[in-house]
């Protein structure tokens, strides 16, 4: 199967009552939306060049947590 990664951009608020854009991918299998990771990064070029590796990788959906947290650390 072949999967296609997008960016996600949310705001969030914090403990302080700061609004704050986060990043995350939307997973998309014949363009229908099957998952939605919001909040990964907070740097929007990180999420653009973790999408496009993604995406040029055709990650498999099965290992997007594990890439992730690999990503993260």
């Amino acid at each position: 199967m072949e999967y296609t990664y997008k960016i996600r951009a949310d705001k969030i608020t914090n403990e302080k009552n700061q609004e704050h854009i986060v990043y995350g991918a939307d997973v998309f299998y014949r363009d229908k939306l099957i998952r939605s990771i919001p909040d990964v990064f907070l740097d929007k070029a990180k999420m653009e060049k973790f999408i496009k590796i993604s995406n040029s990788l055709r990650l498999s959906i099965i290992h997007l947590p594990g890439v992730i947290e690999d990503a993260l650390a």
